[in-house]
């Protein structure tokens, strides 16, 4: 609520009018000391309980990161005051048990960060079950960042799901796509494995399911190896191998 032209403040003209207006207000402003979730960006990459860093893609212990809120706080004027840095906050990865799909916070990440709504940090630090660590209640120190959200840098490598398999592609152009028919691996330098119903295909050579292979698959210089012949020195040519000698 805002309040009239000539009064500044969170108090609107019937804020006081009445207890109940007056109870609500109050009811109000404590509310909007509680921290729930937040939009934030990630300002410092992940690090362990020493404050090392941790390498991009490292199968380690899930560390901590450093959060800044991207939604100014407004006072009863209209003016702005930027969020401090949140300090030290767990951050979400897909794990269970042992397996784990690593995809850690990178800096410059936007996403939300939900808020416990008791002191957290002792049962994080101990991976147990454990007395809240004081009587702060619904704090943004004991935020998780979940993950991103948003943000204007579309990936560079990535796994997705098609609507006929998924494919995963590395920064470099490096593809394994996989499908109905089969998969399919190419290289940044063009070299390429599939698998289809005709068998395994090596760029232009083919292993078919028989076991016979053809070098030069699609090009004009395509030999089979169980069909091929030679130049005979005595005149014309040899007869295809013989797979039984």
């Amino acid at each position: 609520m805002t309040g009239s032209a000539n009064t500044l403040g969170a108090a609107g003209p019937g804020s006081a009018v009445g207890d109940f207006n007056t109870l609500s207000f109050l009811i109000h402003q404590a509310i909007a000391q509680l921290h729930t979730t937040k939009l934030c960006k990630v300002v410092k990459a992940p690090y362990d309980r020493q404050g090392n860093p941790l390498a991009v893609g490292s199968a380690s212990i899930i560390g901590f990161i450093d959060v800044q809120p991207l939604v100014n706080q407004m006072d009863g004027a209209g003016n702005p005051t930027p969020h401090g840095t949140v300090y030290r906050l767990s951050y979400h990865r897909y794990q269970s048990g042992t397996g784990s799909f690593i995809t850690d916070p990178a800096v410059g990440d936007q996403g939300f960060m939900t808020v416990g709504d008791r002191d957290g940090s002792v049962a994080r630090n101990t991976n147990d079950v454990a007395n809240p660590g004081s009587s702060r209640v619904m704090d943004a120190a004991d935020g998780i960042f979940l993950g991103s959200c948003q943000g204007s840098i579309a990936p560079k490598q990535y796994f997705s799901w098609l609507t006929d398999g998924w494919k995963i592609v590395d920064k470099h152009g490096n593809t394994f796509l996989s499908n109905g028919s089969g998969f399919s691996l190419t290289d940044l330098n063009g070299n390429k494995l599939i698998s289809d119903s005709n068998g395994w295909h090596f760029t232009s050579t083919v292993v078919d399911n028989t076991g016979e292979i053809t070098r030069g698959k699609g090009t004009g210089d395509q030999v089979t190896l169980g069909q091929h012949t030679h130049s005979d020195p005595q005149g014309g040519n040899t007869g295809p191998p013989n797979p039984g000698t």
